[in-house]
């Protein structure tokens, strides 16, 4: 500084200007710390102040191309900067070209083709927040760390003000490494007064309770606190030793001093108390062994669907050509051919459930004359062991086996190496019972059931009824309703004729009679049989009604007057009353007829009487 003073001083001087001399101000910063026997006092003050971050700032900045890469049309280049065919060419300013975008200079072939690039550039750089920072550490714990400006002023409690501590301020000033600093010392302990005898509790400790399983499901538990005993005092509310049975959570004991002690307090969050904290710990976890599940027992059996010889309910499964079923009066009728490997009758069912709510399982059945196969149908089930949607096995179903299923050949490798029972005396040498296979498999789902009898036995039987899942399936034949009398509907029409007159005054009406016969006819709804009416079918006919209905004329009839013969004249034509000559030719020569056939008759009857009179 003072070589830079002295430097303007010569130039002033060289140009022969006046120097003044003035005085250049420093910063002071000033830091000070201090303490009592109680507390530590840290005052800083002159610092800088925060200067705020800024952020970045920019600009925009542009590079014109020109085009290098031959003729082009008036379209332009195909392509933008930059490429190969465009080439930076020092201008800067744009003024009034386009920017983005290609623009053509000049006409013809040596026209030029220019393009302006926009760019943002960092104008300024972004400079962070400028802040001082002070840290307190009493005994070698670090107590506080602040961020200040110009000043900062701060008290700290040293904890026990009868024995000395240890204490440190460091200040960190951004202004520069100079102004940093470190202030150490320790504090000088308060006298002490005359000496009571001092009780100092024993701080409390918990124990977390060990979880315990149910059912394969692990239990929470509550832990234990132990209150030690201290000389020259006791615990408020209880007695020293273990408080049993504590759920877990935040728990505060109150320390009394005994008559001649003086306590000793506890400090929780630097403030002095008698209560002492413990804390219950959650209980410990135990890693429980779920027990299988245990197949269910059937407190209610419901009745399930019957399938009959109209919904036939069970669909093929593996029904070969020597294998047949057939419904009869209250069962199922299955039954093979002979004893080949095509002997064979199989249907289920789609079902649901887990392989725990099984149940008891029954098939109930009875032979038929000539059977000679003694077991009878089987049930299968066809389980999903590892319940990954897939069936994997199945398990048959023997009345002979009771509730020992087994499992057939075709199932899968993993299903028959966890088999429960390996060995003879059964089906398969892969079998056990329903509890049994759920402990190898404990969430193995059931997602069908079939009846099957055979393959490669002679058997006929009438199955009754199937039991699984808690549910009988039973088996029946549907009896043909009796048709009813058709329906028969007779409707009339209007009553209808011609008016009665004076000449008719009396008349009959007549009307249609139409009768609409419909049978009824009998159809299969939802497997069951419904008797209903066949419009279809329905005959009409239409007659006329035998009963006929009177009409009377009740108006006025007019009497016609009697006639005056006219007064001779010299016309015949005229005296006859007949206006038409030709009329009254036809009426003479008619007349002419009569007269002769009347002659003729007379005739004949007068020969006829003389010959009577011969006789």
């Amino acid at each position: 500084m003072k070589k830079l003073l002295s430097a303007l001083a010569a130039l002033a001087v060289a140009l022969g200007l006046a120097v003044v001399a003035v005085p250049l101000t420093a910063s002071a910063h000033t830091p000070v710390a201090s303490a009592t026997c109680e507390t530590l006092s840290v005052n800083l003050t002159q610092y800088q102040p925060i200067v705020p971050a800024k952020d970045a700032t920019y600009k925009t900045v542009y590079q014109r191309y020109s085009w290098t890469g031959g003729p082009v049309g008036e379209d332009g280049p195909g392509s933008v900067p930059p490429g190969a065919d465009w080439q930076p060419d020092g201008k800067k300013k744009p003024g009034d070209d386009p920017i983005g975008e290609p623009f053509k200079q000049g006409h013809g072939q040596n026209a030029s083709w220019f393009f302006w690039v926009a760019s943002q550039v960092i104008d300024h750089e972004a400079q962070p927040a400028k802040v001082n920072t002070v840290t307190v550490f009493i005994d070698g714990v670090q107590v506080d760390s602040q961020q200040f400006g110009t000043s900062f002023s701060k008290q700290y409690s040293l904890g026990d003000k009868y024995v000395a501590h240890d204490w440190r301020v460091v200040i960190d000033a951004y202004d520069g490494s100079a102004y940093d600093k470190t202030l150490t010392g320790t504090s000088t302990p308060c006298e002490r007064p005359q000496e009571t005898p001092k009780a100092q509790p024993i701080q409390p400790t918990a124990d977390a309770g060990i979880e315990t399983c149910v059912n394969g499901e692990s239990v929470d538990a509550n832990g234990t606190i132990h209150l030690p005993a201290f000389e020259g005092g006791h615990w408020a509310e209880h007695a020293a030793g273990d408080i049993t049975d504590v759920p877990p959570g935040d728990y505060f004991f109150e320390a009394v001093a005994d008559e001649g002690y003086e306590l000793v307090p506890n400090v929780i969050d630097g403030v002095e108390t008698n209560l002492w904290e413990v804390i219950v710990p959650a209980s410990t976890d135990v890693e429980c062994q779920t027990p299988p599940p245990t197949n269910q027992v059937c407190e209610v059996v419901t009745a399930g669907p019957v399938s009959t010889d109209l919904n036939d309910l069970w669909a093929d499964v593996d029904t070969r050509s020597a294998g047949h079923h057939e419904y009869v009066d209250g069962a199922l009728r299955v039954y093979t051919d002979d004893s080949s490997p095509q002997a064979k009758v199989s249907e289920g069912l789609a079902v649901s459930f887990p392989l725990y709510q099984t149940g008891a399982l029954a098939v109930n059945a009875t032979p038929n004359p000539g059977n000679s196969y003694p077991n009878g149908p089987g049930l299968n089930l066809f389980v999903d062991f590892d319940h990954d949607g897939d069936v994997d096995g199945t398990l048959v179903y023997e009345n002979v086996y009771g509730q020992d299923l087994w499992l057939t050949g075709g199932s899968a490798q993993f299903v028959k190496d966890a088999a429960p029972v390996v060995g003879g005396g059964n089906g398969s040498q892969w079998h056990g019972t329903i509890d049994q296979w759920l402990t190898a498999f404990p969430e193995a789902q059931v997602s069908g059931i079939a009846y099957a009898l055979g393959s490669g036995v002679h058997g006929d039987w009438n199955l009754v009824s199937i039991t699984v899942n808690c549910t009988t399936y039973t088996f029946d034949v549907v009896d043909l309703p009796v048709i009813p009398e058709p329906e028969v509907e007779v409707t009339y029409g209007e009553y209808g004729g011609d008016e009665p007159t004076c000449e008719n005054p009396s008349v009959e009406w007549t009307r249609t009679k139409t009768t609409v016969t419909t049978p009824y006819k009998v159809i299969v709804v939802e497997g069951a049989y419904q008797v209903v009416l066949d419009p279809e079918n329905a005959t009409t006919v239409t007659v006329t009604d035998e009963v006929t209905e009177t009409h009377e004329y009740d108006g006025e009839c007019e009497t016609t007057p009697p006639t005056t013969p006219p007064a001779p004249s010299g016309d015949k034509l005229a005296e006859t009353g007949v206006d038409d000559p030709f009329a009254a030719l036809y009426a003479g020569v008619l007349i002419a007829l009569l007269g002769l056939a009347f002659v003729g008759a007379v005739g004949v009857r007068k020969l006829i009487d003389r010959k009577v009179d011969r006789q």
